[in-house]
């Protein structure tokens, strides 16, 4: 970086407490910090004109900046529902846990709530994700509800949403998220907001708030 020159004042390192101590104001001060010379000579500092190419650098750093805060990132868990893979907030998450047992509530007739399951000796509300999306199974994704997902609201009611798999969690640019594509199942597509790659696969990330609505819905 290129700086507009001053002249140098150093008389504290010749004559002053870290030279000789031969500057007579030495009598007057016990310091060359005290000393108006040197309180000056900083103020000029200070007070010095910024150049052209000064300024162009420190508008580089801020024009960065504001990129680094405009590519935010956010993190996502990411499962597979039939055929289908998506990735969820991880602030919505509670737990993954394994399939359990679920028993059936009499007169719920929502097509997408199977009943309660115990998850840690507590019963919550189970819905599968594959009815609530209206997706196709292929023979090749015939296993079915090997994992159960336990998410919240921001007033921490709970349901456990029944998949088939989990893959992790990914890290995800907000910036390289794309469009939902037109072709997913109208149910479906009602709850994703975009899509994304991970490790090569296409991934549709879930809106939370419209998902969480939805399950409020299965069980009114």
């Amino acid at each position: 970086m290129s700086s507009i020159e001053l002249p140098v004042v150093d008389c504290y390192n010749r004559i002053g407490t870290r030279g000789d101590r031969s500057c007579p104001r030495l009598a007057e001060v016990s310091q060359c910090t005290e000393c108006g010379v040197y309180r000056d000579a900083a103020q000029a500092f200070f007070d010095r004109p910024r150049d052209a190419e000064y300024e162009r650098e420190c508008g580089q750093a801020v024009a960065q900046r504001a990129e680094a805060v405009r590519r935010s990132t956010s993190s996502a868990v990411v499962f597979g529902v039939a055929d289908e893979l998506f990735a969820l907030d991880t602030r919505c998450f509670v737990e993954v846990a394994e399939a359990r047992p679920v028993h059936r509530v009499p007169h719920r007739t929502h097509h997408a709530f199977r009943g309660i399951v115990s998850i840690h000796g507590q019963l919550e509300l189970c819905v599968s994700l594959e009815e609530l999306f209206g997706l196709n199974r292929s023979k090749s994704h015939e296993q079915q509800s090997s994992r159960m997902l336990v998410v919240k609201d921001a007033g921490n009611r709970r349901w456990v949403l029944s998949v088939d798999r989990v893959y992790g969690i990914a890290q995800i640019d907000e910036q390289e998220v794309a469009r939902a594509p037109a072709t997913l199942a109208q149910r479906a597509s009602r709850h994703v907001s975009g899509t994304l790659v991970w490790q090569g696969k296409r991934i549709g990330r879930l809106d939370g708030v419209a998902l969480l609505a939805s399950l409020n819905g299965c069980v009114a």
